[in-house]
């Protein structure tokens, strides 16, 4: 079962060509790469050999994954919204005047 398996790893054999090698039935060599979960080549790392792995989780939503991207000008600290300050008072800020008193 080791040479089987180490034979797939590392010269990524089909089961035929490892059958040919040990003198085993193709069937045989099969059985043994299902059993060890190395049955498709697709399911190896093409440099390594070794079985891909993935991110697994224990149900959906488990994983959060947010992008960020600050559009705009946006000043340290937040907005206008974020601070709730008047929008008309942030425009004016920005352009270095005041808002006049009422």
């Amino acid at each position: 079962m080791r040479r089987i398996v180490s034979l797939r790893r590392r010269h990524r054999l089909v089961p035929v060509q490892i059958a040919d090698q040990l003198g085993l039935a193709a069937s045989t060599v099969h059985a043994v790469l299902r059993r060890c979960r190395l049955h498709r080549l697709s399911h190896l790392d093409r440099h390594t050999g070794e079985p891909v792995r993935r991110y697994e989780h224990p149900h959906p939503g488990a994983m959060l994954h947010v992008d960020v991207k600050k559009l705009g000008n946006i000043p340290d600290g937040g907005g206008w919204r974020y601070v709730d300050r008047p929008f008309k008072a942030y425009q004016l800020q920005r352009r270095g005047r005041s808002m006049p008193h009422r």
